[in-house]
């Protein structure tokens, strides 16, 4: 039972990682969100969660079409009401662009996976994430467009360098997580045998396990999770503030990604919360003792691979494709 729970926290972390790889999180220009089919062969109907993405884009490219009227409406008129639409649009489009995939939610319920955290700092996990991928939007179109004159094209194909470096930064704290644990496993395994060989082991152990060391949640491994995620900015944000430059409402474009990463940490608190609580099932069904220890170990190895091979897979497609229009 408690293998079947294990498999299915990693066939959680798997489904995300191949549709944020296949997926864009919008629909290309023109396109209408379909790709051109070489034949107009009949398909099979899509499948529950195809119908899911497929909804969710369509949710998302609507708010995104009314955020930039929205930001129109705010340059034409300067009303409050506009701009209180602005803010509540961009919350909404943070909400339902979290539940779509994302590189965001994949790491942190890795993380959280991977860590013995509670749920309050799963939830500060996900609340700073989200302020952090809205702090580096605007800075980088502020930096860029306002201070320095760049481009919008050439300020959209910064933000693929901010990927690649978000990327690579994920690959070395997984590679970082499952060195710590092999290195925290060895010294355990040490420990328990001198223990064994120094005492005859007449009396009985009721001890519990204690989690791996690499399991154990610290600041840095919650800062470099942290930096990761908040790296890269989130592709609605960035495409908002550009337009309110354009339109000469910088600051309203300001309010409207703080409403969007409002509604981002929230979607993606919940999906913290519920990580959470799968992995406290899973310790909770294995008991004590070694079989726990065990529990612990997967789990931690389980969500750092996940980690790593995310970043890793997601650089690889980064560097083979180059700088993409959003």
């Amino acid at each position: 039972m408690i293998a079947r729970l294990i498999l299915l926290l990693l066939l959680l972390l798997a489904a995300p990682v191949t549709s944020a790889m296949a997926a864009s999180p919008f629909p290309s220009a023109g396109s209408g969100g379909e790709r051109p089919s070489a034949a107009a062969a009949p398909t099979e109907p899509p499948g529950l969660v195809s119908r899911y993405l497929l909804q969710l884009r369509q949710v998302q490219a609507s708010l995104h079409r009314q955020l930039a009227g929205a930001a129109g409406d705010v340059a034409a008129t300067g009303s409050s009401a506009a701009m209180l639409a602005l803010i509540g649009i961009g919350f909404l489009y943070g909400i339902f662009h979290a539940a779509g995939p994302g590189h965001g939610k994949v790491v942190i319920t890795s993380y959280l996976l991977a860590n013995v955290a509670q749920v309050r700092r799963g939830i500060l996990l996900a609340a700073t994430a989200s302020a952090a991928q809205a702090v580096t939007a605007v800075a980088l179109v502020g930096v860029l467009v306002l201070a320095l004159g760049m481009a919008q094209f050439q300020t959209v194909h910064s933000v693929w360098y901010l990927e690649m470096a978000s990327y690579l930064l994920l690959l070395l704290v997984g590679l970082a997580l499952l060195r710590n644990l092999w290195r925290g496993g060895h010294a355990h395994d040490h420990g328990h045998c001198g223990h064994a060989c120094g005492h005859a082991h007449h009396h009985h152990h009721h001890h519990h396990h204690a989690p791996p060391a690499a399991a154990r949640d610290d600041r840095r491994g919650f800062l470099a999770m942290v930096a990761a995620v908040g790296l890269r900015p989130c592709s609605g944000a960035v495409i908002l503030l550009l337009f309110s430059v354009a339109q000469g409402v910088f600051l309203a474009g300001v309010a409207g990604t703080i409403a969007m990463a409002v509604g981002t940490a929230i979607t993606v608190s919940v999906l913290a919360i519920l990580s959470v609580g799968a992995r406290d099932l899973a310790l909770r069904m294995a008991g004590s003792g070694a079989g726990l220890a065990r529990v612990h170990t997967v789990l931690a190895a389980s969500g750092a691979l996940a980690i790593a091979l995310f970043g890793a897979a997601m650089l690889a497609a980064g560097l083979t494709g180059g700088p993409q229009p959003f």
